[in-house]
């Protein structure tokens, strides 16, 4: 954005449709459905270099199901299972080579 356009940029919360929110270098930082307010289905996430950093579903703006991460390289970070806010069920981190994976566990939401 230009500085000009910067002075022009004005916010309004969207409530329902679909949201984009970006860097103040231009880059998307955030793409997904509004409902209600909160984040609702599906939701990706970018590093500020333009690498995709997290797709996940979300329900009622908490993040539901599985999320896949990936590092600011593009290799594949983690993937983790989360019910209603709260990581829930298995999950895989990998290193930053992104092939083997360093830990795999199971956690519940108790």
């Amino acid at each position: 954005m230009t500085q000009d356009q910067l002075h022009k940029f004005t916010f309004k919360p969207i409530s329902d449709g679909f949201k984009k929110t970006y860097y103040l270098n231009g880059q998307i930082y955030s793409a997904g459905k509004i409902a209600n307010s909160k984040e609702s289905g599906l939701w990706e996430f970018w590093y500020s270099n333009g690498v995709k950093a997290r797709v996940g579903e979300f329900s009622k703006g908490k993040p539901n199901g599985s999320h896949q991460y990936w590092y600011d390289n593009g290799k594949l970070r983690g993937i983790g299972n989360w019910e209603n806010g709260v990581y829930n069920g298995k999950r895989v981190l990998y290193s930053e080579g992104g092939k083997e994976p360093l830990h795999k566990f199971i956690m519940t939401a108790n």
